[in-house]
Formats: C-alpha cells, structure tokens, sequence
C-alpha cells in the first residue's frame, strides 16, 4: 500500500517563544510543536486523526499512535517536507523514531532536480517553491489558507476548517505524485520544465506505476 500525508502544527513559533527568523528556532520548533491534526490518504478514503483535545488540550494518544500504524504499515508515504518538518512531532509524540518502511519527500527530490538543472544554483525567491506554488503551476490547484493558521484554528476548536485545510494539502500531494508520474517534470515559476523522477517509481516521462496513491 502506498499513502500520502500530511500533518499540522499545535503550537506556533510565537507560543513557545521562538523567533520565526532564526534557522536555530525553526529546527527546535519542529521538536516541539505538538501536533493538531493528521490525514493519511491510503488510495480510497482520506484518514483523518484528530490529535489534540481542545477541552482538555491533551494529546489524544490513540490517535497518534492509529497515524503511526497506518505510515509504519504503508509501503511508501509521500510527503510534501515530510521527512524535514513532519516526522519530529510524531516521533516527539511516541519518543522513538518512526519506522517508515520508504519516504518518499517530494520537496528535496523536486529542489535537488532544480539545482542539477540549474547548475547548482538558486535564483529563487521566498513562496516560489511551496507545494501550492506547484500545485498552481503544474495542474491549476492551490491552497486556500497557510499553514501557520493551523495552531489558531486548533485553540479556537475550528476542528472542521483544520480538518480540510490538511486534508487539502494531502490532496495536492496525491496530485503532484500523479503529475509528475504522468509528465516527468514539475513547473518553474517561468513555466519551464523541471525533469523530476521518483525514485523506484518512475524510469521514464509517461511510465506510470500502478500506485494507490
């Protein structure tokens, strides 16, 4: 079985006091910002686990460790940032690591593909590269709120807007895993083409694999 998945935060950098501008907080945040909702999309249903009780704003552990069966069971999990965001508040969660059996990040093998085409070099700027930039470019799709509201919209109890705003993401994620299957490449914000392939997935543009995902 192969899955696509994404998570959001609990607490923003300014909850715990971090400065959004220092590399240093970003990677202590990643540790230490809880988690607020999760949804896994296992090729027939979009899994939704609600993390965090908002009455009691206790983790609901049961539903962290369904989040972690469901990705230690899969055979590949896509993720958009998965491996460099993602993967910290599960493992900060159930204090060990997480045993993905093969994570696949879409965002270093996209950023790797741009630096071999683009002779190692980076001419581009901040928001140019998220997974709604791509998604806008490469098939018309965008996100419809940020990220950061997710610590908000968990503390206001707005379960059903946080809710949709992640399983969205894990929808752009699917689409951008068929997009590059089906193509090959992905969209510079010039609407050039960036030859991307996914490991064990794809050896050719146009070859598609019989993925669930």
């Amino acid at each position: 079985m192969e899955v696509c998945w994404d998570l959001e935060s609990l607490h923003s950098l300014e909850d715990l006091g971090l400065d959004p501008d220092s590399r240093a907080s970003w990677a202590e945040y990643r540790h230490k910002c809880g988690i607020s909702w999760a949804v896994v999309y296992d090729g027939a249903k979009y899994n939704h686990f609600s993390a965090h009780n908002p009455v009691t704003q206790d983790t609901d552990t049961d539903a962290v460790l369904a989040l972690v069966r469901m990705l230690e069971l899969a055979d590949t999990v896509y993720g958009f940032n998965t491996e460099g965001f993602d993967i910290f508040p599960v493992q900060a969660a159930i204090r060990r690591p997480l045993r993905i059996r093969r994570h696949v990040d879409l965002w270093p093998i996209i950023k790797s593909a741009i630096r071999d085409r683009d002779g190692g070099g980076w001419q581009w700027g901040k928001g140019q590269w998220t997974l709604g930039a791509i998604a806008a470019r490469c098939f018309s799709e965008d996100k419809t709120t940020d990220g950061a509201m997710a610590p908000q919209l968990a503390k206001q109890g707005r379960l059903g807007e946080l809710a949709t705003y992640c399983e969205q993401d894990v929808r752009l994620v699917k689409l951008l895993v068929d997009h590059i299957r089906a193509h090959g490449s992905v969209l510079d914000p010039k609407g050039e083409p960036v030859a991307v392939t996914l490991p064990g997935v794809m050896d050719a543009p146009g070859r598609v694999s019989n993925s669930t995902c």
